[in-house]
């Protein structure tokens, strides 16, 4: 299997957190929403079925966005990609700072709900 370009997405967060980079933080999440959104578009609507943040890569340098262990998408669950998400977010930053995940997933719906560009339409990968 390839190797996947980047980080994983849960590391970076912390990384950009514990740097105060906060705003290459929205940044990347923004692009994450905006390659969900295409990756929903692309594959008619099937969930990923496990989207969360250590199943995403993302290379700051080129902004890439990076999908892993799809092997589950079109498997039926109880909720979509969007809401599990955002359930991570909320667990995975509860330690780092009280309501840290408002504005990181402010700036993720921003990305989800905003056409998709045709540089995202290169930069966008997913792999099984």
């Amino acid at each position: 299997m390839k190797k996947c370009p980047g980080e994983r997405l849960c590391e970076f967060v912390a990384h950009k957190f514990y740097a105060n980079q906060m705003s290459q933080l929205t940044h990347a999440l923004e692009l994450v929403g905006q390659s969900l959104s295409q990756f929903h578009f692309r594959y008619g609507h099937e969930q990923h079925g496990d989207f969360q943040p250590s199943n995403i890569y993302y290379e700051e340098s080129t902004d890439t966005v990076t999908f892993i262990d799809v092997g589950g998408m079109g498997v039926p669950t109880l909720g979509g990609d969007v809401d599990h998400f955002h359930q991570c977010i909320r667990a995975m930053t509860s330690s780092y700072q009280a309501n840290l995940f408002v504005e990181l997933l402010r700036a993720f719906d921003k990305g989800y709900q905003s056409p998709c560009t045709p540089r995202l339409q290169q930069g966008f990968r997913a792999l099984r």
